[in-house]
């Protein structure tokens, strides 16, 4: 796993890069996620990005450590 952005709290520990320290293509990728993201919810705004890899059968969940709004984004 490889973070950029704001600190991820997980279950493994994962390093986590400010954005203004994170590779091209990773800023990059945001900017086209955001810009397409903006078009429906223009509100909406990011402060990581988790790239993660997993094998086939693997999956991810979401935690609920915290309560989490109902207008949460994801």
């Amino acid at each position: 796993m490889y973070n950029c952005g704001a600190p991820y709290k997980f279950i493994v520990d994962v390093h986590s890069l400010p954005f203004e320290d994170s590779p091209p293509v990773v800023l990059k990728a945001l900017g086209l996620i955001h810009q397409r993201v903006q078009l429906i919810h223009p509100e909406a705004q990011f402060n990581e990005v988790l790239n993660v890899g997993y094998f086939e059968k693997q999956k991810m969940d979401v935690s609920n450590d915290h309560p989490v709004s109902p207008n949460a984004t994801f």
